[in-house]
């Protein structure tokens, strides 16, 4: 007697055969196809699969990113920042750094840049080899700080926004090689976290604080970067800053 697989759609004999169909999606389009199903249910079956594929895609991603998340990857910030006369990790060693790693499993990444009007937008996107993507976006209007041509003031943003944006989808964060001290344990340094980093913005939103001052001053080319040490010694400053 003939055994018969169910599905939601419709019921379709299956033939008894010694070979074991596998019960996905990919192996109720095989029986489909050999029963002679309808062009209807074939394209409900192949819906089926796409979905399927697609969740299968996303886990592996997201296993691919728990590997890399477990290697232990120091990015050095190799450039000096003169105006704030701070530090900050250059694209091309943020990308060397980190690629290696993310080829190891099975990710790749790409930027998407438009602009509209004044507004530059960068996305980076990453890919696992199975087809899932993710990506993240920021905007910024050209770096007019210094000498700069036109050309030159979108070049930088770009290029911030890449950094920013590679780190952001990566979890990735520069640091130096010293500790708050200055004491050479080759250690990196731990940053703020997210959730600080928002709560500094917010802070410094309501005391209409200056960023560009703050981050001179922790000699940081952004609040990213603020030492973890320092956070609270941040909060009493704009604080005071309230009480004036």
């Amino acid at each position: 007697m003939d055994a018969e697989i169910i599905t939601k759609e419709n019921t379709l004999p299956v033939p008894a055969t010694d070979k074991q169909v596998a019960m996905t999606p990919a192996g109720l389009l095989e029986i489909a196809v050999t029963q002679g199903a309808d062009l209807d249910k074939l394209e409900k079956l192949m819906d089926l699969q796409e979905r399927w594929d697609a969740n299968e895609a996303k886990k592996a991603y997201v296993h691919a990113m728990s590997g890399f998340h477990s290697e232990s990857i120091n990015l050095i910030k190799d450039k000096d920042n003169s105006q704030y006369k701070s530090k900050y990790v250059s694209k091309g060693n943020l990308v060397k750094t980190a690629c290696p790693f993310l080829s190891k499993y099975g990710l790749s990444h790409r930027f998407d840049i438009t602009q509209e009007g004044d507004a530059i937008t960068v996305s980076c996107i990453l890919t696992h080899e199975m087809g899932h993507s993710e990506k993240v976006s920021m905007k910024g209007q050209p770096d007019k700080s210094g000498a700069k041509n036109p050309i030159q003031q979108i070049k930088s943003t770009k290029t911030y926004l890449e950094i920013a944006t590679f780190e952001s989808i990566t979890g990735l964060a520069s640091s130096d090689t010293l500790d708050d001290d200055g004491n050479a344990s080759g250690k990196p340094v731990e940053l703020i976290t997210s959730n600080q980093v928002a709560d500094i913005g917010s802070l410094m939103q309501e005391v209409k604080g200056n960023g560009s001052q703050f981050c001179k001053y922790f000699k940081i080319d952004s609040v990213e970067n603020l030492p973890a040490g320092s956070y609270q010694k941040a909060v009493s400053m704009l604080e005071a800053k309230r009480e004036k």
